[in-house]
Formats: structure tokens, sequence, C-alpha cells
């Protein structure tokens, strides 16, 4: 009789372990993004949203470090990957912050240890939005392989405001005779306002000034008019035909009256394709001397260099 009770309760024992076991399964479900198109990630700064457009998750949102040199960032690093359908599209990200977005903030791309403003994000309220093209220099891996890699942050400038002046790329690659595209955003403040100057100079530490003009560069346009909202725009600078290949640093001073700020670029000028030849011109003609000297003479008018490449 007792075994009979015993061999009853190890029965019962099984089936309550193997209920309980079917029971407990559901925690192991957890932050099912991938494949998805939305995710939230814990922050310093709180909970941020993170949705995409044209693409799914491949790993969702996360927090990480970063270093953000002039920044504050209340909300981190936010990294994930996403696939999109053919290697070369274009991915929109929104992020959706728990506060309203302070202002003159700005959406920073952080790569290879620099975090520099991301061109054409949109910030209002609490939420930023941006696009990603595959292969791209926002795409941290740098390949049109239908994967994007997106390491972003919220960065505020330390001391409040937004960062008055920014440019981007800083590094850039520009043939002979040739021009490059660069991102600016302006921010209006005790620094810069009402119409802001651009001027390219060459840094020189015992200048007051600054340095001299960088000639053979320019940038155009090279005046922006700032009211009370900030400006994201675009410049082009342009590399003259005669300046020699090589590296340059150049010093971007942005000024309104006596106030300003500047940022530093470096462009490598490469060798321009082979100049065109000069067009030389001549021409003689025959006419006579004085009688008296007996002879025809023939005058000879040379005019070179009337086309320079």
């Amino acid at each position: 009789m007792r075994e009979r009770l015993w061999l009853l309760g190890f029965g019962l024992a099984l089936l309550l372990a193997a209920c309980g076991g079917q029971g407990g399964g559901g925690n192991g479900g957890g932050g099912g993004s991938n494949g998805g198109t939305a995710g939230t990630v814990n922050t310093p700064g709180g909970p941020v949203q993170v949705s995409l457009q044209g693409g799914t998750f491949t790993q969702g949102p996360s927090h990480d470090q970063v270093n953000a040199s002039g920044y504050q960032t209340p909300y981190g690093g936010i990294a994930f990957t996403a696939r999109l359908p053919q290697a070369g599209g274009t991915l929109t990200v929104t992020l959706t912050f728990p506060q309203d977005i302070p202002q003159g903030a700005v959406l920073l791309k952080c790569l290879n240890g620099a975090c520099n403003p991301i061109p054409g994000a949109q910030l209002q309220g609490r939420t930023a939005t941006f696009r990603v093209q595959d292969g791209s220099p926002l795409d941290a891996d740098g390949q049109a392989n239908g994967q994007v890699r997106d390491p972003v942050a919220l960065g505020v400038a330390q001391g409040g405001s937004g960062q008055p002046f920014a440019l981007y790329p800083t590094t850039l690659q520009v043939s002979q005779g040739g021009v490059a595209e660069i991102q600016v955003t302006l921010q209006p403040g005790s620094f810069l306002r009402d119409r802001v100057i651009l001027v390219p100079v060459v840094p020189d530490p015992n200048r007051q000034d600054g340095g001299d003009v960088a000639f053979g560069f320019s940038l155009y346009p090279a005046s922006f008019v700032l009211g009370t909202s900030p400006i994201q725009g675009r410049l082009t600078l342009s590399v003259g035909p005669d300046v020699p290949p090589g590296t340059y640093t150049l010093r971007v001073f942005a000024s309104s009256g006596l106030t300003g700020t500047y940022q530093d670029i470096q462009v490598q000028v490469t060798q321009g394709s082979p100049s065109r030849p000069s067009l030389t011109l001549e021409a003689s003609y025959p006419f006579k001397g004085p009688s008296e000297l007996g002879f025809q003479g023939v005058a000879l008018c040379t005019r070179q260099n009337l086309h320079r490449a």
C-alpha cells in the first residue's frame, strides 16, 4: 500500500513539474525587434523609440558609449543594424525621445571616434528624423551591401546652446580645378547672428586675425542671413587649377561683425586633368619702307597664350 501511494505521489510530482515547465516558457520572449521596423532602447535619459522606413532591423537598437567632443549627449549613443530591400537604397530613421529636444540641439553621426552633425536632419518636438543611404559616409560599414549600420547621438553643445558652426565632412579630396560639397550648420546665438560671412584662411597661431586668406580656395555661398532658427545648408568648395597637389589645412571662419568662430577642414588636392595646349597665333604681312632705303621688309606679330586651360 505504501509503495502504491509513493508511486502515485511521484507521478503527481512529475505531472506538476511538467505543467510548471510549460507555464514558465513565456519569459523567453523579450526584445523581438529583429525583422521589425520599430524598437525601443533604454538610455541614461530614458527610453528612446527608433522606427524605420525602407528597411527592417537585423539588430535592434541598443545603447552605445560615444565621445562627442564639445557636446553633451543626454541619451548617449544609439546603435542598430538594418537590412534594406536592395543594395544602395535609402533608409529613413525616426527617433522619438522621452522629452522635448533642447533648443539648438543637433543630431550627430559618430564614426571612427568622431561625431559630426548629420546633414538634413529634422528635429522638432520630441522627434528627430534623418536619412541614410546604403554605402554613403553615414553608413558605418561604408559598403553598398544592403545593410546599414547606424551609430547616432543627440548632441547639445556644452554650455547649453547648440554648436554655433559646424562643417561636414571635415576631410575632403578635390582635384585641381574641381569642387566639393560641404554641409554647414549655423546656430544663432552670442557668436553668430544676422549676416554670417565665411572665409577660408591658412591658420597661423601667431596671427591675431587667424592667418592669410587661402588663395586658390573659395566657398560659395560666402555668406548666410541667420534668423532665430538654425540653418543647415550646403557649401561648394572650389579649388583653383593652379593650386599645387598636396594636403592643406584650412580654417574656415564664420563671423558676424566682431564676433565669430571657426572650424578646421583638411583638403587633399590631387592632380587635375592635363591642360589643353596653348594657342599661338602668328601673322605676317609685307610692307614697303621708305623708297630711299630701297628694300621690302616683313614684320612678324606674335601673340601667345590666348587660351590657358
